[in-house]
């Protein structure tokens, strides 16, 4: 029986009339959330993997979308934020937390910062394959993005991802007014909210051909999606905005201050290097410094790489 003559299929409907969810349950992507979902009921974990370059919309064109249709179709309610995650850490935790339950929706944004290739990646990478050996009996739906399918090991590439989903290109919005192309709700060059609406252009691969990808790429050196295996199916979406936006802004901004944080005791690149410089280009010694600023002899040397 099809989809959209099943009893689900009216009811998910209402539902999209009640919520006007970007994805539509006849849309493509959506009869294939209702597989996913129809796999969870019959007790089979399920995972899909969004790749797209940096910038490509697969986060709020995909991803936040998915969130969005599947707690609002499915299970008529408004998507909460303790299924997003940006961090590996935080992804464990809320795969473990209590709260879950079975056929729930859980992600992880930005994926390719935990899981690469690297010896520290590579070992959280396994952590999370036997995670989910443990709790496979949880029937949950993960959802991870990040840049490239080729970053993931193979092992867990052709066994754990069930769905594919990649951004082709992104196209943004465009004020009529102005003609400005702009990603958000209002357009910053002239704060017009007239506009055209932009879209993302994504592929979706089902595990088979998914496979087939990656044995055909797996011994090139420069590896490439597009071999001759036609997707399952392309198709359009715009970007998400709902609940989720400020939540998803928070993160990615933290994350941000994290990231520039760590760089800054790494590296030294803080206010007190550039007054070293300054001071020393001024022809200043290095002792005068170090009594100026309040600092070690120690500390303007290693500044002055001397």
């Amino acid at each position: 029986m099809k989809y959209e003559d099943t009893k689900s299929y009216e009811e998910h409907n209402k539902r999209w009339v009640k919520w006007k969810t970007k994805i539509k349950p006849l849309h493509k992507i959506g009869k294939a959330l209702f597989k996913v979902r129809n796999s969870l009921e019959r007790k089979y974990d399920y995972v899909w993997m969004i790749t797209g370059e940096t910038g490509s919309g697969k986060s709020r064109g995909l991803l936040l979308n998915i969130i969005d249709y599947w707690n609002k179709i499915f299970d008529d309610v408004e998507p909460s934020t303790d299924c997003l995650s940006t961090e590996f850490g935080q992804y464990i935790t809320s795969l473990a937390s209590k709260e879950r339950k079975p056929q729930d929706i859980i992600t992880l944004d930005e994926a390719g910062d935990t899981i690469d290739k690297g010896s520290a990646g590579e070992k959280k990478l396994i952590d999370l394959y036997q995670t989910y050996t443990i709790i496979r009996e949880k029937l949950f739906f993960a959802v991870w993005c990040m840049p490239s399918i080729f970053d993931v090991s193979t092992k867990f590439a052709t066994r754990r991802i069930k769905g594919w989903l990649h951004v082709i290109r992104r196209v943004d919005n465009k004020c009529k007014n102005c003609g400005f192309d702009f990603v958000g709700n209002q357009c910053p060059q002239c704060n017009s909210k007239d506009f055209k609406n932009g879209f993302i252009r994504y592929a979706f691969f089902n595990k088979k051909r998914l496979k087939e990808i990656i044995q055909i790429n797996q011994y090139r050196l420069y590896k490439n999606i597009w071999v001759g295996i036609d997707p399952l199916f392309e198709s359009t979406i715009r970007q998400y905005n709902g609940s989720l936006d400020e939540y998803y802004s928070e993160l990615k901004s933290s994350k941000m201050d994290q990231k520039l944080n760590e760089l800054q005791k790494k590296y030294g690149v803080d206010g007190i290097s550039d007054k070293i410089r300054e001071l020393s280009d001024k022809g200043k010694s290095q002792r005068q410094i170090a009594k100026e600023l309040g600092i070690t002899h120690h500390k303007v040397r290693k500044t002055l790489g001397v």
